[in-house]
């Protein structure tokens, strides 16, 4: 087998795949690669896959139902490539793997790390690039071959400016709504209501599995934003938080409430899956 510590070893498989479009991990499901075959290990079906696990990338590869045998053994390593494609992460591998099987690093990348802290070394065009290798089982090494593929992420920034008037005679329990549409079939639903304790709060449902950044501020008359409330949203059901307590604005109503006039600056960063993916090339096709 070659050596796996060697990061440069010549191997008989490598996978490199780009995720683009990916300024931050925004995604309701995992993020799949396309299924590559490794000849040298009997023509087995795989595929890559990362999801964001509480502050932390989780990388996973995972053999498919393929027609190849019972069991496969399998040496390889995955490493996250910097802007210039050398490893910054590596962690590897030597397990035996059923049709089905999965192998995860539940840790293998901190979030912060790789888009805040690290970014410009780990972040080329919005593009975060991963790299498989597996190594012989065998010694010899017959050819040598390489498999480049992409995928691509659907990412929706949007913004607006939510204008609520007549909010100075809305009562408690009444509740004032707009929607959002993000795609031809998928849109989120805001609804601010005024709670018994004379909080605003703000409620946002989906008809669709979406996950997002959300930024959302009081503006006053001169367009400055006021107790801006920041979260990471991954929808399944209604969610709603407490944004402000009404006898605030009240008490500086010529500031937030000009002719009983509340505005709202809300602030989206939208993932709603894959866009496109493809197997670019093969050096040599299995």
């Amino acid at each position: 087998m070659a050596d796996n510590n060697d990061c440069n070893s010549i191997v008989p498989f490598t996978y490199i795949w780009a995720i683009e479009n990916c300024p931050v991990l925004l995604s309701p499901f995992p993020i799949l690669s396309p299924l590559f075959i490794i000849d040298n290990y009997r023509n087995s079906h795989w595929r890559l896959g990362i999801v964001e696990s509480s502050n932390y990338i989780q990388c996973f590869f995972q053999r498919q139902e393929d027609n190849g045998p019972e069991t496969v053994h399998l040496s390889s390593e995955i490493s996250l490539l910097d802007t210039e494609g050398c490893p910054l992460i590596t962690k590897t591998c030597e397990c035996t793997f059923q049709k089905g099987g999965v192998y995860e690093y539940l840790t293998f990348a901190l979030l912060k790390d790789v888009f805040v802290l690290r970014r410009n070394e780990f972040l080329s065009n919005e593009t975060l690039t991963f790299r498989f290798r597996s190594f012989s089982v065998h010694g010899e090494i017959i050819r040598i071959n390489m498999c480049c593929a992409r995928t691509r992420l659907k990412i929706h920034r949007m913004s607006f400016l939510w204008t609520i008037r007549d909010f100075t005679s809305l009562r408690v329990g009444e509740s004032v709504s707009r929607s959002l549409v993000i795609t031809q079939n998928k849109c989120l639903f805001l609804t601010l209501q005024l709670t018994e304790e004379g909080t605003i709060k703000i409620r946002i449902a989906s008809n669709g599995a979406v996950r997002f950044n959300l930024r959302i501020s009081v503006l006053d008359i001169t367009g400055k934003a006021h107790n801006a409330i920041l979260c990471k949203i991954q929808m399944h059901d209604p969610i709603q938080f407490n944004l402000m307590a009404k006898a605030y604005l009240d008490a500086n109503r010529e500031s937030f409430l000009p002719v009983g006039i509340l505005t709202l600056r809300c602030e989206f960063i939208l993932g709603t899956g894959i866009a496109h993916q493809e197997i670019e090339s093969y050096r040599f096709t299995p």
